[in-house]
């Protein structure tokens, strides 16, 4: 039996029809669960399955971690695998051989902030390796994830599955979607405000300029670009201790690890139509 799909989306009209056309080519409609927390209109088209929770108390990244958490759980009493992603958030499944089957406890995918590139042979998807995108995402056991689905108490293997972070694809959408997530950081419950829980979420489109300075000082220096291929962790994560006996694996830094350019574009070509 094939994996399902669990995401979560509120007013994702920009990214959520990309989402699906992209994992449609992987699953079938009705392995494909999205929770709709509290969008005005249903953006869900007919086939897949909906699953409505209401948007009336603060945000909370906890609250938001438990229910996939719930709903992963329960789901693989009827599936033989998951993948859990955001709605920016695709994943090559082509190079899985048998979706669903040996898939082990939890596998991580080499995460990349994507953007487009014109050149001779049209138009190109090129991509900046970002450890906290490398995520624990297919799993046959729902990790203990951290918030966010960055790290767990799974050691990561060999990362052999590409994932596109579509964040910062679509400029001029993307800096007013980004700026939305402000008012959504405003609303976040109180204690995770405090504790720097998704702070990112507050720099509004500041972090879509910071990534595409860095693409064009990649881009002026000539750093070359390469084909994706299997990616040793080493360094993309470190090692920290929860409790005695207790550890988490988590990402380490960010577009700062390697100054190398990724070319994907044979692995997401739903991106380039």
């Amino acid at each position: 039996m094939k994996p399902f799909l669990l995401t979560m989306q509120y007013e994702e009209s920009l990214l959520l029809p990309v989402f699906l056309r992209h994992y449609t080519q992987y699953l079938p409609k009705r392995s494909i669960f999205i929770i709709d927390h509290g969008s005005q209109t249903n953006l869900i088209p007919e086939g897949f399955n909906r699953i409505f929770v209401p948007r009336e108390r603060p945000f909370s990244e906890r609250s938001r971690m438990l229910l996939i958490r719930s709903i992963a759980s329960g789901l693989l009493e009827y599936f033989d695998s998951g993948i859990v992603a955001d709605c920016d958030e695709l994943i090559d499944l082509g190079g899985i051989r048998e979706p669903g089957y040996g898939v082990p406890l939890a596998t991580y995918v080499a995460g990349f902030d994507v953007y487009w590139e014109n050149g001779p042979e049209g138009r190109r998807l090129f991509g900046l390796l970002n450890p906290n995108e490398c995520k624990p995402l297919i799993f046959n056991r729902v990790p203990s994830w951290g918030l966010g689905f960055h790290g767990s108490e799974y050691p990561p293997d060999v990362l052999t599955i590409p994932l596109a972070h579509t964040r910062y694809l679509y400029r001029e959408q993307s800096s007013r979607r980004l700026n939305d997530r402000i008012a959504v950081h405003q609303s976040m419950q109180g204690d995770e405000r405090l504790q720097g829980v998704a702070s990112h979420w507050r720099e509004g489109d500041a972090e879509l300029k910071t990534f595409y300075q860095i693409v064009d000082q990649r881009t002026q220096s000539g750093t070359k670009i390469h084909e994706f291929a299997p990616i040793n962790p080493r360094g993309l994560f470190r090692e920290v201790s929860i409790e005695p006996g207790s550890k988490m694996y988590v990402p380490n830094g960010a577009w700062n690890v390697t100054d190398l350019r990724f070319d994907l574009s044979k692995h997401f070509p739903t991106l380039l139509e």
